[in-house]
């Protein structure tokens, strides 16, 4: 079945031709060449195929052509339309790190790429390039991060700083380190207006860097019913094209865009084109970061203890490796040794395995996998800035899993190491 070329491609082939026929008319100029490749490479990127991870089978390219429902996503695989079980894939496409002048986030751990935001009495209003403007209860959001640090690890601190806090007073952080503690009235483009015990104060927003709203107010995501209401699928992360990230309970096509289905209860929709990566959590994969390990071992090197972390590396930053942001997985440092009592029975143990890109390329490591004390798994050394490889296991009738990670080159410097995506496969009549 051929495929219709993207209007933008068309345009440009209809352009070439009528160059090709019009020679004799002056040559455009190159600036206008220059846009034109720009419009055409544009194009390009839009329509490319996303690799896409199944439960089953080998990863391949598929691009999301609609969600004619909550639990079945519409793909185009090889040229030729097909729906997918949402239960039956891990992830489609890829993260991607926000774009934005500020920084909201969700109390369930959502983000959102705004280019405004304003907070009047008990609605924030936002406006982002993929969700146009939206408004969200204010109990749904933890905060703002109103002036984005230039460095990817600040950006992961404050998110986390804003989700964990314990207070009760909202709290708004400045710019020169200071901090004020309040009742947070109204926050516009332009100010905030904060009653403290002080009586009020009112700092111009450039002044800020985030905004914490009390804790004790926050909602709580009602995990339960949305996995009672998916059929197992407790819930699906969405990544948009501006970095955005929302925690959904479905997601559904609605005209030629998407109405996403908060977790919070919110209903945001999501312009043509905007939706880069799905990852649906469902009952037949079992993150190992949302267990608790039946043990853990640290050996240090010298005399730098250092634990693990879940769905953080062990600097506690975002997953990321090979230049890309994971949602789920595991960081350890060298040499370390985690266990897993498998109380019930499993197919497969699966991963990505790699260095974290907080360490600019060093590290190396070699990582192990061990079934009921028998090795099942050892990787070749795994050098900072290579591309994770991927690992797999058989599980069945296992009873302990052990993941290992151990020295290579130069002892433990920077050896900050990723189990990314770790999950448990159950077999397939028990979702």
């Amino acid at each position: 079945m051929r495929r219709r070329l993207p209007s933008k491609l068309l345009f440009m082939r209809s352009f070439a031709r009528w160059a090709r026929d019009h020679r004799h008319v002056a040559a455009p100029s190159p600036w206008l060449w220059w846009v034109l490749f720009l419009v055409a490479a544009s194009a390009a990127s839009f329509t490319h195929a996303n690799e896409c991870l199944p439960v089953e089978g080998e990863p391949f390219a598929a691009e999301l052509l609609g969600v004619p429902s909550g639990q079945k996503l519409s793909l185009l695989i090889r040229h030729e339309p097909t729906v997918v079980p949402a239960w039956e894939i891990v992830l489609w496409g890829r993260l991607r790190e926000p774009v934005a002048t500020h920084l909201v986030v969700l109390v369930d751990g959502g983000i959102l790429a705004a280019s405004s935001v304003r907070l009047l009495k008990d609605t924030l209003v936002f406006q982002t390039e993929s969700l146009g403007v939206g408004e969200l209860p204010a109990d749904a959001v933890a905060g703002m991060i109103l002036a984005i640090p230039p460095d990817q690890a600040r950006i992961d601190q404050l998110v986390d700083r804003i989700l964990k806090i314990e207070a009760e007073e909202d709290r708004v952080l400045l710019s020169n380190g200071d901090e004020l503690a309040g009742q947070l009235q109204e926050f516009g483009s332009t100010f905030a207006r904060l009653q403290t015990p002080a009586g009020v104060v009112e700092p111009t927003a450039t002044r800020i860097q985030a905004i914490i709203l009390n804790p004790l107010l926050r909602q709580t995501p009602n995990l339960q019913a949305a996995a009672e209401s998916a059929g197992g699928i407790r819930g699906i992360w969405v990544g948009l094209l501006d970095g955005s990230r929302l925690w959904c309970r479905q997601l559904v096509s609605e005209g030629s865009g998407f109405r996403l289905e908060l977790v919070l209860g919110s209903s945001l929709v999501a312009k043509p084109g905007t939706i880069v990566f799905l990852q649906p959590i469902h009952n037949r994969v079992v993150y190992l970061s949302d267990l608790q390990p039946s043990s853990f071992e640290h050996r240090p090197f010298l005399s730098v203890p250092w634990s693990y972390q879940s769905d953080r590396n062990v600097a506690g930053t975002f997953l990321r490796s090979g230049g890309q942001i994971y949602l789920k997985g595991l960081g350890v440092h060298s040499a370390a040794r985690l266990v897993y009592t498998l109380e019930e029975p499993f197919e497969r143990f699966e991963a990505l395995i790699g260095i974290d890109n907080c360490t600019k390329g060093q590290g190396s490591v070699q990582f192990a996998v061990r079934v009921d004390g028998h090795e099942r798994y050892r990787s070749p050394i795994i050098y900072g800035g290579q591309k994770p490889l991927p690992v797999r296991v058989e599980l069945r009738g296992g009873k302990r899993l052990e993941l290992l990670v151990d020295y290579a080159d130069r002892a433990d410097q920077r050896d900050l190491a990723n189990w990314l995506l770790a999950r448990l496969i159950r077999p397939s009549s028990e979702r």
